[in-house]
């Protein structure tokens, strides 16, 4: 009976986690302005919300009347089950969230959400709780740690061995039958967004609302400034975020290089200490990323032939019927001009299409020329400082292919037997401001 209560209590509390977590994520994305882009792992998200609850959980299993043996194999069990009554919903939820909290430029939110920010993460919310509920009521009564315990009941040698897992099931009940009222989930995606989207130690990047920034900036920064020598690792962990690629390595090791240096080193010696930082790499996790960061870059760039982005393609509808040829002042076109004016209208729109046709097809070639090695990245950084914080001045871009010839046209068929995408030598520089 205490087992049986003890599933339903479980059950119970994988739905009210659900709930807490999506109403975590709707209050992050309303202080967000709906802009919630940020790069996060799930591993470090769901580290950081259960690594207390799951401290706190299995120090009960020591005050179990079992035998040693028993007692371990429970507290090993118990680590499984919270992964599923714990990190199940955060699971669940980054799985459904995810692109939208890893929008590379953060535009698509902005879109989302502009007939009104609250509206559209009140709707997400109804929309999305409903299938977090099911999923947690699916897991129903077949966890490990229950089915483990009834096992060990029924084949239990001594009565304080019962009493043992009678008296801790009913303990873990009561409390999984509290109501869930947790922000850990929030205060780790807000404090992510707010050092990610930094532009320096007082304001937010390019690409982040002022309004919004400046009203977390505030929270965490009662001084002014985020006064944090590392903080350009995090504008770096967002950066190299929108283009796909998995910089944690680096930036680790760029995070073990800054722990190595005194604290009271002045920050420009901390900087000329750390030496280059520089990121490179061929390989790319989701190489759409980097196709649609590349694209936006180098819109209409007929030897790269990427799609634009959506709001440069809004931009082409809007103008494919545009001349370019002025009307001179003092009256109308002969119709001579008028004819010429369409001539040329129609020759541009042709010449869109068949640009727009071209990049269809070749995003999706680079992008396969991308995941299979054919495109290298590389991205020098350079850092500066003030107010106690080190942050990025600027990025300095150089992309290449890997399998091409100088003018970017593929030498050979790719290892998957479809010819590379042109990829020709592009360099460029970026900064956070």
């Amino acid at each position: 009976m205490a087992i049986d209560a003890l599933a339903k209590s479980m059950a119970f509390h994988r739905e009210q986690i659900a709930v807490n977590h999506l109403e975590n994520i709707r209050r992050y994305l309303k202080e967000t302005g709906g802009d919630g882009a940020i790069a996060i792992t799930k591993g470090a998200l769901v580290a950081k919300v259960v690594g207390s609850a799951q401290k706190s959980f299995i120090t009960t299993i020591t005050k179990m009347k079992l035998d040693q043996a028993l007692s371990a194999k429970l507290g090993s069990l118990a680590t499984k089950a919270l992964g599923v009554y714990v990190s199940m919903g955060l699971s669940v939820l980054y799985d459904l969230v995810s692109e939208w909290l890893f929008d590379p430029t953060g535009k698509a939110l902005r879109a989302a959400f502009r007939a009104g920010n609250a509206t559209g993460v009140d709707a997400m919310f109804m929309a999305t709780v409903s299938t977090l509920v099911a999923q947690a009521r699916q897991k129903g009564e077949h966890d490990l740690l229950t089915s483990e315990l009834r096992r060990s009941a029924r084949y239990a040698t001594s009565d304080d061995a019962v009493a043992g897992v009678a008296g801790w099931a009913d303990e873990q009940s009561q409390g999984l039958r509290a109501s869930v009222a947790d922000s850990a989930l929030y205060d780790a995606l807000i404090e992510t967004w707010l050092l990610q989207r930094a532009g320096d130690e007082e304001s937010g990047n390019k690409d982040t609302d002022p309004e919004a920034y400046d009203a977390v900036h505030k929270k965490f920064a009662t001084d002014g400034n985020l006064a944090r020598r590392d903080l350009f690792i995090h504008q770096c962990r967002f950066e190299l975020g929108r283009l796909g690629v998995d910089a944690e390595p680096t930036l680790n090791a760029w995070s073990k290089r800054l722990a190595t240096q005194p604290q009271d080193l002045p920050l420009d010696v901390v900087i000329a200490r750390l030496g280059p930082l520089v990121f490179e790499t061929d390989q790319f996790e989701r190489p759409d990323r980097l196709a649609h960061y590349v694209g936006e870059r180098f819109a209409w760039d007929e030897d790269l032939d990427l799609m634009p982005s959506a709001e440069q393609l809004v931009e082409h509808q809007r103008n494919r019927g545009g001349s370019g040829i002025s009307i001179s002042v003092g009256g109308a076109p002969s119709g001579f001009a008028q004819g010429a004016q369409r001539g040329e209208r129609k020759r541009q729109h042709q010449e869109r299409e068949g640009l727009l046709t071209r990049a269809a097809d070749n995003t999706q070639r680079f992008q396969l020329t991308a995941k299979t090695g054919g495109v290298r990245l590389e991205c020098a950084v350079d850092l500066t400082e003030d107010d106690g914080a080190i942050y990025v001045e600027e990025y300095r871009y150089h992309l290449k292919g890997t399998r091409h010839n100088a003018e970017g046209q593929p030498r050979e068929q790719s290892s998957v037997g479809r010819q590379d995408a042109r990829v020709p030598t592009r360099s460029w520089s970026d900064s956070p401001k």
